[in-house]
């Protein structure tokens, strides 16, 4: 909804003024401005937002240069993240491939920037279906950088899911038992069949616990 008469104009303003929204199906108020026709289909998984995989910004205001009595400061500054939308699975895969980042707080993280407060939120807050599946994907990608055979990753996952539930709004003690049971490194690699001979990559995951 659009601002305006608070002296507030963003692009989100611009966009509604377009009828960015009111097109989007994703959206319950979307409508056919022809037929007057509800749109809606109910919540959808695209398109989707992703952030720059460093976190990198662009500034959208340089702010104005104020005298105070500790010296001059900078007031009114904003910065964005660079972002780009993803329209299908397979634009999906391509980013996170190069590393983009489905969170900006993700992104925010990636450049250095506090977001101990986020996670703090975060780990209290009830583990949804992405949590599980991001969660998992790395894994996964870790054990197959072990060299573990695949039908091994494949029998740890399915545990994994089993007991983080299956459902978005799973409990927070889903989220501590997968970290518990599974994130330690030597106590992961009890469970999978390492071969006798790592690659040095592989070497270095173990001793950098990159799987904590």
């Amino acid at each position: 909804m659009s601002r305006v008469n608070d002296n507030v104009y963003t692009v989100y303003d611009v966009l509604d003024k377009k009828g960015y929204y009111s097109r989007n199906p994703a959206n319950a108020q979307s409508f056919d401005p022809a037929t007057k026709e509800s749109l809606y289909k109910g919540p959808v998984e695209f398109p989707k937002m992703y952030y720059h995989p460093m976190g990198e910004r662009v500034n959208t205001n340089a702010g104005e240069v104020i005298s105070t009595p500790l010296g001059a400061k900078i007031v009114g500054e904003q910065w964005e993240l660079i972002h780009t939308i993803v329209a299908n699975k397979a634009e999906e895969m391509i980013l996170k491939a190069e590393g983009w980042h489905d969170q900006p707080w993700k992104a925010d993280k990636a450049a250095g920037r506090d977001v101990s407060k986020i996670e703090k939120a975060r780990a209290s807050a009830p583990m949804t279906q992405g949590d599980r599946d991001d969660y998992i994907a790395s894994l996964e990608a870790k054990l197959q950088t072990l060299g573990v055979d695949p039908k091994e990753i494949a029998s740890v996952t399915d545990e994994m899911k089993k007991q983080a539930g299956g459902s978005d709004g799973a409990q927070p003690d889903a989220r501590a038992a997968l970290a518990n049971a599974f994130a330690p490194t030597e106590a992961l690699l009890e469970r999978v069949k390492v071969p006798a001979a790592p690659t040095a990559e592989a070497s270095a995951l173990r001793e950098s616990h990159l799987l904590d």
